[in-house]
């Protein structure tokens, strides 16, 4: 993988791990049943069945963000990571405009109100550069 990334130089590189696998496998792949690639699209629609093996979380909304929607999978995600490598992980918060608004009102849902305006400051701090504050 590294090799191909050194090749094409990161000109053709938008998807990172992605494009080199597609890139180095060029089309030479089995495709695996359902059950090795669950997708979920920003926690809607497309729920994991108990005998999938592999979620894929496409999108935005992961869940080790702590705006997640509470749910079987974000429960299911946080089992399997205290079991792994990583067991001292934390969920995260938002960074983008659209992830800040969500861990704001997920805050306020669950009455952390103080904690809330603070994402609601840091957003209009960013959106008026600062000038009024």
């Amino acid at each position: 993988l590294f090799q191909w990334l050194e090749q094409v130089g990161d000109t053709k590189i938008l998807w990172g791990d992605q494009d080199a696998l597609n890139g180095v496998i060029d089309g030479d792949f089995v495709e695996l049943p359902k059950k090795y690639n669950c997708i979920i699209i920003n926690n809607t629609v497309l729920k994991a069945e108990p005998e999938d093996v592999i979620v894929h979380y496409i999108d935005y909304v992961k869940p080790w963000h702590i705006y997640y929607v509470d749910s079987a999978e974000r429960q299911l995600y946080w089992q399997y990571a205290k079991k792994s490598l990583w067991d001292d992980l934390q969920p995260m918060d938002g960074h983008t405009v659209e992830t800040t608004i969500w861990t704001a009102r997920l805050l306020h849902k669950q009455g952390k109100y103080t904690e809330s305006a603070s994402y609601y400051e840091a957003l209009l701090k960013y959106l008026l550069q600062d000038k009024y504050f």
